[in-house]
């Protein structure tokens, strides 16, 4: 073989191995992003599973129930309890929201679980309340506020 010929084969087998480590690096790009999707599923769960596991001591519960019927009936020291339960639901709805596009569920699935939680935690009369005064007193960012109020007013109790 003469040195031209040795030179195309050698350029040949160089572009294959460029094509190679390309199909490799997609490869590698796709499991990342797969493992990051799968991550943020599972900080979300977990973050789900703290929140509803403290809910799940009777006590707490007892309360979470009736501020949800009447927040204004709850005296100052239930209502901080009850509030820092809904506040710490509405913050990791928030980072559900800002995950969708990232995440392992379809983005449309994600807002209406957002609409579900939050029509069942905000929606009932003491949730409503308690929203109220907590955006009077602190307050969301807009990001999750209009979230919430879409969510809200798009489903106001029938009068």
């Amino acid at each position: 073989m003469d040195l031209n010929t040795l030179a195309n084969i050698a350029e040949i087998l160089s572009g294959a191995g460029v094509i190679a480590s390309l199909i490799f690096v997609g490869y590698e790009l796709r499991q990342n992003t797969l493992q990051k999707r799968l991550d943020n599923r599972s900080r979300q769960v977990d973050r789900f599973s703290d929140i509803y596991g403290r809910a799940s001591d009777p006590v707490l519960g007892d309360l979470i129930a009736r501020g949800r019927d009447n927040y204004h009936g709850l005296t100052e020291g239930e209502k901080i309890p009850f509030g820092h339960h809904l506040e710490q639901l509405c913050i990791a709805l928030e980072a559900m929201l800002h995950a969708s596009d990232e995440n392992i569920i379809g983005e449309g699935d994600i807002i209406q679980l957002f609409e579900k939680h939050i029509m069942y935690h905000i929606g009932c009369p003491g949730g409503r309340a308690w929203y109220s005064e907590f955006q009077q007193q602190r307050g969301f960012p807009p990001f999750i506020t209009g979230y919430i109020n879409k969510t809200l007013q798009k489903n106001q109790p029938q009068s």
